[in-house]
């Protein structure tokens, strides 16, 4: 229920349509989603706005950090994070790298080549790989990377000279899962820094700013820690879509009163 997912297109519409200007601020907090639905926002906020600003209080990982990518500027607060964009692969075991089932599928056919007699000791493996597992790890690579390319070069970096090489650079950072072994990795303002990405600490901001998305976000946090809640969407003029499970509270036998037995 937390992943940027297509029902989310209904929630971003409901709280963009009416505001006037070509400037928008987006206050993003997720743990990521799916990256073709992240596409789907992506064009639905260019399509209305030439000038975006995403702000991170907390953390964008995932499909979250592709979606700041398209912005032409990141705001981070100093301990806030960012996070690898390499895919993550739903398998009958449970979810892993893309990458990783790349390299393993290599890896097993080295050792078989070098010796077919280890073939029965990766049979229980491969069998697992459904008929179209390894080309679904190649498109998926290959489309998280070209969506973030695109993105930076046409917003991040538009109208600069070295764009393309720029917005590869930071492409290749993101998506390559050697550079952080781990998909929960953080990638933190110095790191992005580093590599060009156009990113500014909140403390560096208009003064007072730093401390209202501080506020805004412990708020909502304290919403959703407190409730059925899951998403929310808001804007500043107070239209809001909230998404929410119902919660069932435990059941509790009521207290006896004590009375006097004679």
């Amino acid at each position: 229920m937390l992943m940027i997912e297509p029902g989310d297109m209904t929630g971003f519409q409901a709280v963009t349509q009416f505001i006037k200007g070509k400037k928008l601020d987006v206050l993003l907090h997720s743990p990521g989603g799916y990256p073709d639905a992240t596409e789907a926002l992506v064009k639905m906020l260019r399509r209305q706005f030439d000038d975006i600003r995403f702000i991170v209080p907390a953390f964008a990982k995932s499909a979250a950090t592709m979606l700041a990518m398209s912005g032409n500027e990141i705001l981070m607060a100093p301990d806030a994070e960012l996070g690898p964009i390499d895919p993550q692969m739903r398998t009958a075991n449970g979810t892993s790298p893309a990458i990783a089932i790349l390299e393993l599928f290599q890896k097993a056919q080295a050792e078989i080549a070098a010796d077919p007699s280890k073939l029965a000791g990766w049979m229980p493996i491969l069998s697992q790989m459904g008929p179209s597992l390894i080309i679904d790890c190649d498109h998926a690579i290959t489309l998280s990377g070209e969506l973030v390319e695109t993105w930076v070069r046409e917003y991040m970096f538009a109208g600069e000279q070295d764009a393309s090489a720029k917005a590869k650079t930071i492409a290749d950072y993101l998506g390559d899962h050697k550079n952080f072994k781990s998909h929960g990795r953080a990638i933190k303002i110095p790191d992005l820094l580093a590599k060009g990405v156009k990113v500014k600490d909140l403390r560096t901001m208009v003064v007072g700013l730093h401390d209202a998305v501080t506020i805004l976000y412990s708020c909502i946090d304290i919403i959703l820690s407190n409730s059925g809640m899951y998403k929310l969407f808001e804007n500043a003029d107070a239209a809001v879509v909230r998404q929410q499970q119902q919660m069932i509270m435990p059941f509790q036998m009521p207290t006896p009163t004590p009375q006097r037995v004679q």
